[in-house]
């Protein structure tokens, strides 16, 4: 720790900002993108991707800022200067190579090739590379045209440099309009767009940064003016239809090309309306402030801008009007789709209520506009156009559910009553409506069908809410467009990916074992050698993220070690059980060019503790006692052998190489701790370099059972059925058990992985 001196927590600050953006960067490319797709791809978890992905933002803060003071500390404290010029270093080189990769977006496996652009007067995509611009400049085009700008730091100005420099030495003009990319009005830059789009006849390549937001948006106004352009290169617009939620909240498709959802951020403005193509965007807020009033005029000039109608129709929530919403839903349905209207928030009541007006074509009450204290007392919706609740007896509680925009009513009960009596004089001179249902016939309920909304009270019979809400129910109905919709992009997603299912999981897992029984050693080598080389994306993206989850967790048990006097047996099996876990859940996730990459960030941090040698809290934490006077090799042997059974592993066995990790991670890891502890029953296992060694059977045990579950999980996760994976884990935990007990001190890393990749490998072909 430091004094949090003005110097100190500066340079806290500047460590913090390097290591946030990193690990943005990581969390961005990784965690996020793979919530966002499993909750877009499976419409039953739609309502988690906003909270997964704050929670995404809350572990980077939580985590990044502790790790920005950790390492603070170090440099300030530490005297030794190889550790003072490897932080800095660390956190330097990377900063560059994750500005790198953001720098230079054809490390995104973005569309590049214009060799077949026909002859459209545009051709919209990515940002260029100078190979590109020189391939335009021979193809006959006249310019480039840059929508990058200088206002989105620190990536876009240093692009908008060096395009210029690279236009310069291809002989193309570089024709710079600058596009924010989030919504504005932006009117200059599509004036200039408009005028080269309608006059002459010279050829343009049009391009942002990735070539889909603000690409989307310029070929739909170079399109208004007439012009001819070639899309082949540009990404996919993003569409509403295949989201479930918006920033402030979900979306509801009422019918193709019919959205309904919550005011849209600046950034979804753009994607989400503009680019994406929708023709209209209705407003239904209510706009009561003069700063609404200014949003509400942006919104209105920004879509007129760009093409896009806008109306403005609030509806009101105090006095409520039920025939407002079914109005509004009447202009809704006449305009041209797309179209998109939008509340402040979704749900709201205004958003209930067009839901209500879409599905009953009638006046009808949102349920969120019903309060838990209103004068009346306790009020419920049974259908869109019925609510019930007690009898008003007073002007103001009939006064508060006129607001509602109740103006009928039915009382249950006998009509000859004194309260039917009373009730009937007074709801007449208040020019109500007002009936009676004196028995439970389903024939007298038509009266609901049409007409209200009504609001029911008095001697209810038994059943009669429930009878009412089937024939007229739900309150709010949910659109079943939407339902369907949904249901359908997941499984059309599902069939396009194949590995969206544990079924079609499963079938490509046999698909690839039989292909792995195929060819010579000399093959499957040569194989291993050409497609486990992690690529230059690879290593930017993804090291930064292996260097810090291995410098936590090396420095998590050095910590345990010095700190809390925990034992060398559980420390290692600590960090081992970590490592291991972390490479079977790469493996599944990114392959085995991840794991070489991770492995060999791992090797280096315990090859530098070994450099460091006794009282190193790392060291310390790995190195046995009971290994003395051979402590350093007994870390450098099961690193090793680690390492060569990662690799025999994915030679024979690399479809299920993941399962080796995680038995031999979760099994060994367990098994030396039970055993210290617990182990009665000890017998001796070969070992080397004349060091004893020891085992028990109440390890071994331990080692079967963790690996069980280990298998288990793994299997699950490549699409093996739970049965078959049960069976599986079973046998699996067994032998490696078994090849564990009989195992060479210091190989069982080596063997376990082997064995429990074969077993697997072998039953399931």
């Amino acid at each position: 720790m430091f004094k949090p001196t003005l110097r100190n927590l500066f340079i806290v600050f500047v460590v913090w900002g390097a290591v946030g953006f990193v690990l943005g960067m990581e969390i961005l490319m990784g965690p996020v993108r793979w919530a966002v797709e499993f909750c877009r791809n499976n419409p039953a978890y739609s309502a988690w991707e906003q909270p997964l992905v704050r929670s995404l933002m809350v572990i980077l803060v939580a985590v990044s800022l502790p790790a920005a003071i950790f390492l603070t500390g170090h440099l300030i404290n530490t005297a030794r200067w190889h550790v003072r010029l490897f932080i800095p270093l660390l956190l330097g080189v990377s900063l560059f190579m994750t500005l790198h990769v953001a720098m230079n977006p054809d490390k995104f496996n973005l569309p590049r090739d214009m060799r077949d652009a026909a002859e459209e007067r545009f051709v919209v995509g990515p940002y260029p590379d100078k190979a590109q611009l020189m391939l335009l400049k021979n193809q006959g085009f006249s310019g480039v045209i840059s929508l990058l700008h200088p206002a989105v730091v620190p990536f876009e100005p240093v692009l908008i440099a060096e395009e210029k420099a690279n236009a310069k030495d291809a002989g193309i003009e570089m024709i710079h309009i600058p596009m924010l990319p989030w919504i504005s009005e932006n009117r200059e830059a599509i004036a200039r767009i408009t005028e080269l789009a309608s006059t002459g006849t010279n050829r343009y390549y049009l391009h942002c940064y990735l070539g889909k937001d603000r690409v989307n948006v310029a070929l739909k106004t170079v399109e208004r003016a007439g012009a001819s352009v070639n899309k082949g290169l540009a990404g996919k617009a993003r569409q509403l239809a295949e989201r479930t939620a918006l920033e402030r909240g979900r979306i509801y498709i009422l019918e193709e090309g019919m959205y309904l959802s919550g005011f849209p951020t600046d950034e979804e403005f753009l994607a989400y309306i503009i680019a994406a193509g929708i023709s209209n965007v209705v407003s239904i807020m209510e706009v009561d402030s003069e700063s609404g009033a200014k949003w509400l005029a942006k919104e209105k000039n920004v879509l007129e801008s760009h093409g896009v109608g806008f109306r403005h129709l609030p509806l009101k929530n105090s006095p409520y009007d039920p025939e407002a919403a079914v109005k509004i839903m009447d202009v809704v349905s006449s305009l041209g789709k797309p179209v998109y209207v939008h509340d402040f928030r979704s749900p709201s009541a205004g958003i209930q209520a067009l839901l209500q007006a879409h599905a009953k074509k009638m006046p009808c009450i949102p349920p969120m506009l019903i309060s838990s204290n209103m004068l009346v007392g306790k009020v419920q919706a049974v259908a869109p156009n019925i609510i019930t609740g007690p009898r008003p007896t007073e002007l103001k509680q009939f006064s508060e559910l006129e607001k509602l925009g109740v103006r009928a009513y039915v009382y249950f009960g006998s009509t000859n009553s004194a309260e039917a009596v009373r009730d009937r004089a007074f709801t007449s001179a208040g020019d109500y409506d007002w009936r009676c249902i004196s028995g439970h016939d389903d024939g007298t309920f038509t009266v609901f069908a049409e007409g209200g909304p009504w609001y029911i009270y008095g001697d209810l019979p038994s059943g009669v809410l429930e009878t009412l809400a089937a024939m007229f129910g739900p309150a709010c109905p949910e659109p079943m467009a939407y339902v369907v919709k949904q249901h359908d992009a997941a499984l059309a997603a599902q069939e396009q990916s194949c590995g969206m299912t544990a079924e079609y999981r499963y079938a490509d897992l046999l698909a690839a074992i039989r292909q792995g029984q195929e060819g010579s050693l000399k093959a499957r080598c040569l194989d291993f050698y050409m497609s486990s080389v992690p690529n230059l994306k690879m290593v930017l993206l993804l090291g930064p993220f292996c260097l810090f989850y291995a410098y936590v967790c090396a420095g998590y048990a050095g910590w345990l070690k010095t700190a809390r006097g925990v034992r060398t047996p559980y420390t290692r099996k600590i960090f081992h059980f970590l490592i291991f876990t972390m490479a079977g859940v790469m493996q599944i996730m990114a392959g085995t060019p991840a794991v070489i990459l991770f492995g060999s960030i791992v090797a280096c941090c315990v090859l530098y503790a070994v450099l460091r040698g006794d009282g190193f809290a790392f060291y310390e934490a790995m190195a046995r006692p009971t290994d003395a006077p051979k402590r350093t090799m007994f870390i450098l042997i099961p690193l090793v052998t680690t390492a060569l059974g990662g690799v025999i592993a994915n030679i024979f066995f690399q479809p299920v190489a993941a399962i080796g990790y995680l038995v031999g991670g979760w099994g060994d890891a367990i098994g030396e701790p039970v055993g210290s502890k617990w182990g009665k029953h000890k017998y001796k296992v070969p070992s080397m370099f004349g060091v004893p060694a020891t085992r028990s059977v109440e390890g071994s045990l331990s080692v079967a059972l963790a690996g069980f579950f280990a298998a288990l999980i793994g299997l699950c996760l490549l699409g093996v059925p739970l049965a078959i994976a049960a069976q599986l884990a079973l046998l699996c935990s067994a032998g490696c058990a078994l090849v564990e007990a009989i195992s060479t001190h210091g190989l069982d890393n080596l063997t376990v992985q082997v064995v429990a990749a074969a077993i697997v490998f072998y039953m399931l072909a």
